[in-house]
């Protein structure tokens, strides 16, 4: 129940801070601007940065007193940590999570502190993220609060934050500045390997494409395509990049198909965002409508077998920045306006239906007293 009411509050807090005017706050500088792509923290005026400070707060205190029981891998990250403090390295986590838990573990080996160094550091990348290129912080992080993101740093911290730190290296990549790109990506893989399948980034930057209904019926074909095609190379894939994930075919929890919730939704998402969007994409536009294709394409195939789901979670970030991005170039204030209604109903019934089907493990939720 805690998740819900808090998804409502920073929904109504969003509401109001929206139409909140500061005696000295000035317009915001995140509406979409020509030859603008990344936006800073000092642009932000008073309301969007009250509104920021407060939902992280709200976000973050959940993740940071939760109870060891609040969490499908929470034990097991207990025991990561446990065997940190002793000075032990563990093969199961990639070297740069052995060395910055190793780090945080030599100023206190308390769990409670543990998982709040993470879920801080994490959420303010993310935080951090919506700064930087959304349009609309009020959307970004009621979108942020309501699918799997949020709710995936009670379980899959490592690649949590692995996602948050990756999703860094994408100004990089709208400036071209490769090497910065590259290293950034390569710090991300040092926490959780899959991340490593970050750097198509650098081809997604370069395609410029419109959003229309070709665009989604390419999406749709390559998304069967790939589901189709699975089978026969995802093994030899990961065989030669990433042995050590060969175990997950033979577990028959990861080698069975994967559900359908996340496939149709956010096939359904790029179908009403391609139904909107304006004609001509810039850029950044073009960057994030290509992640959020490529995890959509990622879902659907993830139905075919459920070790491909873990890879959406590095792409489907952009929708925090695409539905704001489409939503603030409908030039008919109405449609606009019905648009962004239209997305709050779909996003509340989401965060509802996700919270009634247990999220990983996260219900019921106990703090560290109970």
């Amino acid at each position: 129940m805690i998740y819900n009411i808090n998804f409502l509050l920073i929904g109504l807090e969003a509401f109001l801070f929206k139409r909140i005017r500061f005696a000295s706050s000035k317009k915001s500088a995140s509406e979409p601007r020509s030859g603008e792509t990344i936006y800073t923290w000092r642009e932000k005026n008073r309301s969007e940065k009250l509104f920021l400070i407060i939902s992280f707060l709200e976000l973050v205190l959940p993740l940071c007193f939760r109870n060891i029981s609040v969490g499908a891998d929470t034990h097991s990250y207990a025991w990561i940590f446990d065997l940190s403090a002793k000075g032990k390295w563990t093969n199961v986590v990639e070297p740069g999570f052995n060395v910055t838990t190793r780090l945080l573990t030599r100023i206190s080996s308390d769990h409670t502190f543990l998982f709040s160094a993470y879920a801080v550091i994490t959420l303010f990348l993310f935080y951090r993220f919506i700064v930087n290129h959304s349009d609309d912080v009020y959307m970004s992080v009621i979108i942020f609060a309501s699918v799997m993101l949020y709710f995936q740093m009670f379980n899959i911290m490592r690649q949590s934050l692995a996602i948050a730190i990756a999703l860094q290296s994408l100004s990089s990549a709208i400036n071209k500045k490769w090497p910065r790109f590259l290293l950034i990506v390569a710090v991300a893989a040092s926490i959780h390997s899959s991340a490593a399948a970050f750097v198509i980034a650098f081809l997604l930057v370069k395609l410029r494409v419109k959003a229309d209904m070709k665009y989604f019926s390419l999406i749709a074909v390559l998304s069967f395509a790939g589901l189709a095609a699975e089978k026969l190379f995802l093994r030899y894939i990961v065989a030669v990049f990433a042995r050590q994930y060969l175990w997950y075919f033979e577990s028959e929890s990861y080698s069975e198909a994967g559900g359908w919730l996340n496939p149709i939704f956010y096939l359904g998402i790029m179908f009403i965002i391609c139904l909107l969007s304006r004609k001509n994409a810039d850029r950044t536009d073009s960057l994030f409508l290509n992640m959020l294709g490529t995890g959509t394409i990622l879902y659907i195939m993830s139905t075919g077998m459920t070790i491909i789901s873990r890879l959406p979670y590095f792409f489907t970030p952009s929708l925090m920045i695409t539905v704001p991005s489409v939503i603030g170039s409908i030039q008919n204030k109405r449609t606009a306006q019905m648009a962004r209604i239209g997305f709050y109903v779909i996003f509340t019934i989401y965060e509802f239906l996700l919270v009634s089907r247990n999220a990983h493990g996260i219900m019921p939720y106990k703090t560290i007293w109970d």
